[in-house]
This record gives structure tokens, C-alpha cells and sequence, in this order.
């Protein structure tokens, strides 16, 4: 291994120490053995360190090697990352302020709660919480992989593949066992500052190392002009902006890990100022990948499929000789972007095993000290079937995050109906999720990932809207389940002119702040 890739290593090394620190010291601050405390911090998570964990959370280790893969693989047209990422930011303002107060008033922890408790159904718990199980195993395949794919490019092959995915899970695994949502939350501080810090120093140095601005866009047109060539298509177009919008906009909105930080915030003024300086982000992240791709093919041209994702990887390899110090910054911001979600996600699959399958399923009359400890338990047990299935990656990361988009986006109109539209059941809620992930695991299963103009998450989501407004007025709930709805819910939105706003929560007598079905 040469000398700077040794270094680079050990910088990493202590990077991940620090991150081990930190856990440490969450472990110490830790109130009560409860799951809401080790997997939500009591809720009191403030404006700073609120925006700093959506933030790192939102832009992981697929902004390093998803994104500039993707753009390598697309060119120009991956501009359509910046239209992405803030129309999932305004996903977020659709439901979030709502939803928040809902969870103040009825101490949701999970996003399953909210669907158990407004559809007084713990049926409906089952198929959330499965879908939710089942988009987030491979998003937190997408870190491990990146993660692996990051060691082993620095170091020329020297760390292997498999080396490098082990030993960073298992770093991860350390930290969150230890702290729990703390030692998450603090983590990804750091982390989004560094992870900033890398991605525009990246974008400065890969567009000098061209030859400036102007001189990459002649290269391209050279040597790879398809890479500027607009869509040759109408149909293209919309699969690769309109439809891959809608999929990314709904589907991402609704990652677990960030509906549980919308239940964390300290109050809504909190949320609500956090998600605002969330919009202007994309700005500067979708500019910085797009550039990386692009000079990518420049530097290093025929990389294909999974190879792809390596780009940033080889980037830093290069930029090593002239900018040492500034690759090793680079460097542990990538580690950093892809342990700021892999640690989310983990605690987010523990907390939805522990509150949504464990305790009301496997044992009713868990203790909370008995629930954090399993939920711990869980966490070990997930990272290392994680790490067995991201040891032979098979498809790009890319790919992966679609998969996980079309999926989630089926939780979103079910969400939002069930926030706006008091007459809005159960039985539609359960029709809808039934059939949208029905529609796109069918599509997906006989090889139509895309049909004609649109994703399979997009006819999912056509297919569930219509059954939860067919399946309601069909089938429509009782008078008295409509004052329920109206009393315990919608009451909560209406100001004193009958305006629907948020007025400050008073929280229910203990027996009464629970969702249905009694956790």
C-alpha cells in the first residue's frame, strides 16, 4: 500500500475513534432506558442539530457514489438532482407540520403509529411496517456498499471490498449500540459539516484537474457527446425527469428515519425553520455531483454499471499527489456521509422491529428497560445480515435507491389523506397500500422496472389514490368513526375561526396519549 493511502487510512481511522467518542458520551447523557429516549432522545431535539441530522441523513453515501455514478453514467441530464431533492423537501411541508403535532399529542415513535392510531387499525401496522422493513434493508445495503467501495478505491485494492464493508459496519454498529439516537444526532453534526466541506472541495478540484469550466465541456463534447445530448426522446424525457421526480420526491419524503426526526423536534416552529434551510442545500449538493460525473468521464472513461460508483473513489486516488490534505478531507467526508445515514437507518429498523413487531406481537407486556435492550439485540442481528448480503453487490447504487423510492412513495398518499381528509377509512388506507405495492412489485417482477413513459412506483401511486378514494366512498366509516377522527385529529388543526392551523398541543391524561392498540 503506497505511503498516502496509509495515512489517508489512519486519518480515517481516527475520524472513526471520534465517532466512537462520541457515542461514548452520548451513552453517558442517556436519561432513561426507555425507547423513547434511546431512539427519539425524549423529543427535544433543537433547530441546530435537527436541520444537521436531516441534512446528513438526506445526503448519504449515495451523494458520493450513487449520485456522481449516476451522473457519470447520464451526464448533463443528471441536473434534474437539484428539481429532486427539493421537491422531496416540499413532501416534507405537505404532511410534516401536521404529523408533528399528531405525534406530540399521541407520543408516536414510529411512522407505523401514525397509521395504527388515525385508522384505529393495528392491521394496518403489519403492512407499513413490512414495507418499510423492506425499502430500508437496501438502503442500508446502499451504505455499507459505498462504504466499501470507498476503502477499497483509495487504497488501489489493498483494503478488499469485503474488508472494508466489515470493519466500517462494525464501527457503526459500535456507536449506535452505545448511544442510541444521541450518539446518532451529534455524529451527524459533524458529519454534515464535513460532508459539505468535501463535496464542494471535490467539485473545485476534479473541474481544475480538467482544465477549468470551459475545457471540460469541450472534452465532453469531444470525446462523449452523448453525455450533453438532451433526451432523444419524449418518452425518455419523462422516465428520466418527470416520472424519476415523482418517484424521489414521494418515495424519499417518506424514509422512516426522517419521519422519526420530524417526531423528535423540540416544537413545530423548530421543524419548520429546519426543513426551510433544507430547500436551498440541493443548490449546492446537485451542482457538485453532477460536476464529479462529468469530469469522470474525462479522466476516466468506459467505467461501466457498478464500476461507476467508484468514480469519486478514483477521483481521490488522483487527487492525492497535488492535494493530499484536501483528498484525506474528502475522504473521511464521503466516510462520513455514509455513516450518517447507516446509523439512522439502523436505529430506525430497531425501533419499527422492537414498538411495531416485538412488542405487540411477540410480547405484550415488555418492559420499556426489556424493549431498549432488544432493540439493541436487533441491531447487531440486522448488521450482519446486511453485511452478508452487500459482500457480492449485484446491482448499481443507483438502481437500489429506486427500488427503495417506488416502495416508500406507496406510504404517501394514504399519509396525506389521512392528514387533509376526515372521511378518509381504514378500509381505503389498507386498499391503497395493498394495491400500489401490489402494482409495482408486479411490474418489477416481470422486468418492467419503467413502462413506456413512467417508473412502476408512478402507476403504483396512480393505482393506490384511486383505490383509497374508491375503497372510502364505497365503503365509508360510521358517523361515529368520523367524530372520532374529527375530535381526536382534525381538532387539533383548527384555530379559533375555524381555520385549519397548528394550535399549541395540551397532551392527553397518560391512558388517552397512547395510539391504538396500546403499546
Amino acid at each position: 500500500m503506497a505511503p498516502s493511502a496509509m495515512i489517508m487510512l489512519w486519518a480515517v481511522g481516527a475520524y472513526l475513534a471520534l465517532s466512537l467518542f462520541i457515542g461514548y458520551l452520548a451513552h453517558r447523557q442517556e436519561r432513561e432506558h426507555s425507547p423513547r429516549d434511546y431512539f427519539l432522545g425524549g423529543k427535544l431535539t433543537g433547530p441546530i442539530v435537527l436541520f444537521f441530522t436531516l441534512f446528513s441523513t438526506q445526503y448519504s453515501g449515495n451523494t458520493f457514489f450513487g449520485f456522481t455514478g449516476v451522473a457519470y453514467r447520464s451526464g448533463l441530464i443528471w441536473i434534474m438532482g437539484i428539481p429532486i431533492i427539493m421537491f422531496i423537501i416540499a413532501a416534507y411541508l405537505v404532511y410534516a407540520p401536521r404529523l408533528y403535532v399528531l405525534s406530540k399529542q399521541y407520543d408516536y415513535l414510529t411512522p407505523a403509529d401514525f397509521y395504527a392510531h388515525r385508522f384505529a387499525s393495528e392491521w394496518l401496522r403489519v403492512p407499513v411496517s413490512a414495507l418499510l422493513i423492506l425499502a430500508l434493508i437496501p438502503y442500508l445495503m446502499i451504505q455499507v456498499t459505498a462504504m466499501g467501495h470507498a476503502l477499497s478505491g483509495i487504497t488501489g485494492g489493498a483494503i478488499p471490498y469485503g474488508m472494508g464493508v466489515i470493519g466500517s459496519s462494525f464501527i457503526i454498529l459500535l456507536y449506535v449500540t452505545l448511544g442510541g439516537w444521541r450518539a446518532v444526532v451529534w455524529t451527524d453534526v459533524v458529519q454534515g459539516i464535513l460532508l459539505t466541506a468535501a463535496i464542494i472541495l471535490a467539485a473545485v478540484l476534479v473541474v481544475h484537474d480538467v482544465g477549468g469550466m470551459s475545457a471540460l465541456f469541450e472534452q465532453l463534447h469531444l470525446s462523449h457527446p452523448e453525455k450533453l445530448a438532451p433526451p432523444a426522446s419524449a418518452q425518455t424525457l419523462t422516465a428520466s425527469w418527470f416520472s424519476m421526480i415523482l418517484v424521489f420526491g414521494l418515495g424519499l419524503s417518506m424514509y422512516p428515519q426522517a419521519v422519526q426526526r420530524i417526531y423528535a423536534a423540540r416544537d413545530v416552529k423548530t421543524l419548520k425553520r429546519s426543513l426551510s434551510v433544507m430547500v436551498l442545500a440541493p443548490l449546492v449538493i446537485g451542482p457538485c455531483t453532477l460536476l464529479i460525473g462529468l469530469a469522470g468521464n474525462v479522466r476516466f472513461p468506459h467505467l461501466s454499471g457498478v464500476e461507476a460508483d467508484q468514480v469519486m473513489a478514483r477521483w481521490v486516488n488522483m487527487l492525492t499527489g497535488d492535494h493530499f490534505t484536501v483528498a484525506t478531507l474528502i475522504l473521511i467526508g464521503s466516510v462520513a456521509a455514509i455513516m450518517a445515514t447507516a446509523d439512522s437507518v439502523l436505529l430506525t429498523l430497531a425501533s419499527i422491529f422492537t414498538q411495531d413487531v416485538y412488542r405487540p406481537y411477540l410480547r405484550r407486556r415488555a418492559t420499556e428497560k426489556e424493549l431498549a435492550v432488544i432493540g439493541r439485540l436487533f441491531t447487531a442481528a440486522l448488521m450482519v445480515v446486511v453485511v452478508a448480503l452487500s459482500l457480492t453487490p449485484g446491482a448499481t447504487l443507483w438502481r437500489l435507491t429506486e427500488i427503495k423510492g417506488e416502495y416508500l412513495m406507496q406510504l404517501f398518499p394514504p399519509m396525506v389523506l389521512g392528514l387533509y381528509w376526515p372521511r378518509f377509512n381504514r378500509n381505503g388506507a389498507l386498499a391503497g397500500l395493498l394495491v400500489g405495492t401490489g402494482v409495482v412489485a408486479s411490474l418489477m417482477l416481470t422486468g418492467h422496472q419503467t413502462w413506456g413513459y413512467l417508473h412502476a412506483g408512478v402507476y403504483g401511486v396512480g393505482a393506490n389514490v384511486i383505490s383509497c378514494l374508491l375503497v372510502t366512498r364505497l365503503f365509508p366509516s360510521t358517523i361515529e368513526e368520523q367524530h372520532r377522527v374529527i375530535d381526536r385529529f382534525f381538532a387539533l388543526f383548527r384555530g379559533p375561526g375555524g381555520s385549519m392551523t397548528l394550535r399549541p398541543v395540551v397532551v392527553d391524561p397518560p391512558e388517552e396519549a397512547k395510539p391504538a392498540g396500546e403499546r
